[in-house]
């Protein structure tokens, strides 16, 4: 069992650390925490605890589901102040640091903006379908080091 156990916990630090690459260059980022070692094949994204600020876990489930189309209002500013030709730094499907991140356009300021929404990168969905293939992988080299023996 310990070799079981050995490839679950190796399975679940690969899962931890995709989480904690996606948001490496965030200012405001998520944590990442995994509840305890594994000890059973359950879905590995299930088992980390996405923590941090509350505004930090909003953005990555705005990042991770998407949004629908809405108005931005300024509320605590006479008006928003942002730069125009941004590069997202993630696309879907759940594809971290692909862009640069930054808006290289003029400043604009406005009282209001129609946001377009954003599109579902799913790193939650597809960590776990590719946890699925690294339990697969550990279990099978866990039951060939026993045979081994």
């Amino acid at each position: 069992m310990d070799e079981l156990s050995s490839g679950l916990d190796r399975a679940a630090s690969t899962v931890h650390l995709r989480f904690v690459g996606v948001v490496r260059s965030w200012s405001r980022k998520p944590t990442f925490t995994r509840k305890n070692k594994m000890r059973t094949p359950v879905l590995l994204s299930e088992q980390i605890i996405i923590g941090g600020s509350s505004d930090a876990v909003k953005a990555f489930r705005f990042v991770d589901e998407g949004t629908r189309a809405h108005v931005i209002t300024a509320r605590n500013a006479k008006s928003l102040a942002f730069n125009l030709n941004y590069s997202a730094r993630t696309e879907p499907i759940a594809r971290a640091n692909v862009g640069t991140g930054i808006a290289t356009g003029a400043r604009v300021y406005r009282q209001s903006v129609n946001h377009p929404g954003t599109k579902a990168r799913k790193f939650v969905a597809s960590y776990n379908a590719d946890a699925r293939i690294y339990l697969q992988a550990e279990v099978k080299a866990a039951i060939g080091r026993v045979k081994r023996r």
